[in-house]
């Protein structure tokens, strides 16, 4: 694996300081893959790319490294954060408790417009699923993140969202969903859609059992494609 890389998909605003800039374009490019899983993150490089200072460079690094999504090593620099198959099973066993919760708050709080935002993004993520063999692998991720951070932003709770904001970096990072099956990804889609009407009828312990069912669910396949991912990262 290549140490550095040309980065692109990166659009210079003039609105944002170098700061922001940096952590920004650095933060979509360890999201998106470009910057893969353990590789180095050299502040020289990068800076002359994006065309800001060392000095941005290494408070984005650092504000990326409180989310989880950087390692930084002293006398070794910055690397991309990588992380264990038992700690990726954890955390997804987190995300499941915090997000069912997330879901029994909604039930008392949504309204009707973020619950038809909810049934859009259910029939996106279908449509999308459903152009098989040629489904949107990144589109599915989006799609998939879009609709479990609107059931938590819709429990109201600006400290649950923050808890869960690192462990969806790393479920994004780490879960590759071009490895999924057809079948996965379809019951994944009626999932979304259990969870959504749990919601809407306001039974809370069932939208909570729901999500946790349903992020829980993909605990005994993720150890198979986390290894998938590995095995690929090593070839």
């Amino acid at each position: 694996m290549a140490e550095s890389k040309e980065l692109f998909v990166i659009s210079t605003n003039p609105t944002k300081n170098s700061v922001e800039l940096a952590y920004h374009s650095i933060k979509e490019l360890i999201l998106s893959g470009q910057f893969e899983v353990g590789s180095r993150l050299p502040e020289d490089t990068i800076g002359a790319q994006l065309g800001v200072s060392r000095t941005p460079i290494r408070n984005a690094l650092a504000q990326l490294r409180m989310e989880g999504l950087v390692n930084l090593t002293p006398n070794s620099g910055a690397r991309v954060a990588s992380f264990g198959k038992e700690e990726l099973v954890e955390m997804a066993e987190m995300r499941a408790m915090l997000e069912g919760y997330a879901a029994s708050l909604a039930t008392s709080k949504i309204g009707e417009g973020k619950l038809a935002k909810l049934d859009t993004l259910c029939d996106r993520m279908a449509d999308v699923v459903a152009r098989k063999p040629a489904a949107d692998v990144a589109e599915i991720s989006s799609v998939n993140l879009e609709f479990h951070r609107s059931v938590a932003l819709a429990a109201g709770n600006s400290r649950l969202l923050t808890a869960l904001e690192p462990l969806w970096n790393v479920s994004v990072m780490s879960v590759r969903y071009g490895l999924f099956s057809e079948e996965r990804r379809n019951r994944s889609v009626a999932h979304h859609r259990e969870i959504v009407a749990a919601i809407r009828s306001g039974d809370s312990l069932l939208a909570r059992h729901l999500m946790e069912a349903h992020i829980l669910s993909a605990r005994p396949g993720m150890r198979e494609e986390i290894e998938k991912t590995y095995q690929q990262k090593d070839e």
